[in-house]
């Protein structure tokens, strides 16, 4: 079976990312793979009409509702099954009549399938959700270490593994270095109290101060 898609022009244009965009590339690609051939038309309000009317009679029209227009649905809702693809509704006579045009309306999560039967009154079954997925990432490692603490005395405070060491900022030199009993996953904080600068570090559950001198 064949839909044409009718998305907005540009679609693909990475200068102007929207999850909107996103949504409609990924539709196109799982229709294809469910076996559907998709043809897809890149349009704007004012070209709706016209690649609309150059579709042959009774093909599958999803129209992404970014571009659909009422007068050019409604030119062509007798001879095209349309459905309007819509990301978010606003409401008002407009969008109501570009609906009203449509055999079905897909929206995009359930609250917007509801929103649209409570305030354009269309019927239930013409109203379906495909909600938006998500794609698996690669398994992603967490940190053994926790983060540096530059002091205004050009000192670096950093945690390796369950080693806190301290170094010159300027030259690398190792000043100090103190083992905890356990793996430091913490970024060393530091603070004044009764005129002492001091650091403090969390391994696991054990807290650790040092006083600087």
């Amino acid at each position: 079976m064949t839909v044409h898609f009718l998305v907005p022009e540009g679609v693909d244009d990475h200068r102007r990312p929207s999850g909107g965009n996103v949504y409609d590339r990924r539709l196109s690609f799982e229709l294809a793979r469910l076996g559907w051939t998709v043809r897809e038309h890149g349009v704007t309000g004012r070209s709706l009409a016209g690649t609309l009317a150059a579709l042959p009679d009774g093909v599958v029209a999803v129209v992404d509702g970014l571009v659909a227009s009422a007068p050019a649905m409604q030119a062509e809702a007798r001879r095209l099954r349309l459905v309007v693809l819509l990301h978010m509704p606003v409401g008002g006579a407009t969008e109501r009549a570009v609906l009203a045009a449509a055999d079905a309306v897909v929206a995009t999560s359930r609250w917007t399938r509801a929103w649209v039967l409570r305030h354009h009154e269309l019927p239930a079954e013409r109203v379906r959700v495909a909600v938006p997925g998500m794609d698996r990432g690669p398994r992603v490692v967490g940190s053994t270490s926790g983060g540096s603490l530059v002091t205004a005395g050009d000192v670096i405070f950093q945690p390796i593994g369950s080693d806190l060491y301290a170094l010159d900022a300027r030259s690398g030199r190792t000043l100090f270095k103190q083992t905890l009993p356990r793996n430091i996953r913490a970024t060393p904080l530091t603070y004044n109290a009764g005129g002492r600068q001091y650091v403090t570090i969390v391994a696991t559950a054990e807290v650790t101060t040092f006083a600087l001198p």
